[in-house]
């Protein structure tokens, strides 16, 4: 039986799909088996890979009129994602000896929704100096949140064929909805308010298409009759 984690739109994988694949990748479904030790997965040849339980990560990548491919992702552990209100470490992280990149702005305040402006945030990446085991590396984006409840904390991943220095990509906070219908427009506030979600802006070319983002806040997952309403990635 898999165990779900699901986590925000990787930021990195969004700038390296292009427009289109960010448009049509909402968030990512990483699954964990509850076994252990050695998997296979087979490609769309039929062809087996050999990989460990700790690399049975997934994403799916937009193929444009071929619809979705899945794309196998491994950890990498001595990476940490942090999204921030203010473009400064926390003292309760800087303490901790991380070596923190530069700041980036995301801009958000620049998008309306029905008039409002977003919320301007301000991501960084964290090198916490060696490579840690899952336990202890999910132990820590733990105790990273719990002490520091205006921060978004996300992991890291590689590619299965990455070479052994690659950093990869990080998770942000930025993500895309596809409603079904202009009605759904009210189900979409509904679920956002439920779950701590903002809603940016919605695309002025493509109507049904909402710009959105977690923020510290968003613990909850849409309750069962609003994620039956909406479809959150559509062909």
């Amino acid at each position: 039986m898999n165990k779900i984690i699901k986590i925000p739109l990787a930021r990195q994988i969004a700038a390296q799909m292009g427009t289109v694949a960010a448009l049509c990748m909402v968030c990512a479904l990483i699954f964990l088996p509850a076994g252990c030790g050695q998997k296979y997965i087979s490609d769309e040849k039929g062809e087996k890979e050999k990989f460990s339980v700790e690399d049975n990560f997934y994403y799916y990548q937009y193929q444009g009129d071929s619809g979705f491919k899945k794309m196998y992702i491994k950890l990498n552990t001595k990476y940490i994602s942090l999204s921030l209100k203010e473009p400064q470490l926390p003292a309760d992280i800087a303490q901790r000896g991380f070596t923190a990149s530069e700041f980036q702005c995301d801009n958000f305040d620049r998008w309306l929704y029905k008039g409002k402006p977003g919320t301007r945030r301000y991501w960084a990446e964290l090198d916490v100096g060696k490579r840690l085991s899952p336990k202890q590396y999910f132990e820590l984006l733990a105790d990273i949140k719990q002490k520091n409840s205006d921060v978004i904390v996300g992991p890291f991943f590689n590619s299965l064929d990455a070479h052994e220095g690659a950093k990869g990509f990080g998770t942000g906070h930025f993500f895309n909805v596809k409603l079904k219908s202009a009605e759904d427009e009210i189900l979409l506030e509904q679920m956002a308010e439920e779950t701590g979600i903002v809603i940016l802006c919605q695309d002025d070319y493509f109507p049904l298409w909402y710009k959105m983002s977690i923020t510290e806040k968003s613990e909850k997952l849409p309750s069962r009759n609003h994620r039956k309403q909406l479809q959150f990635v559509r062909k």
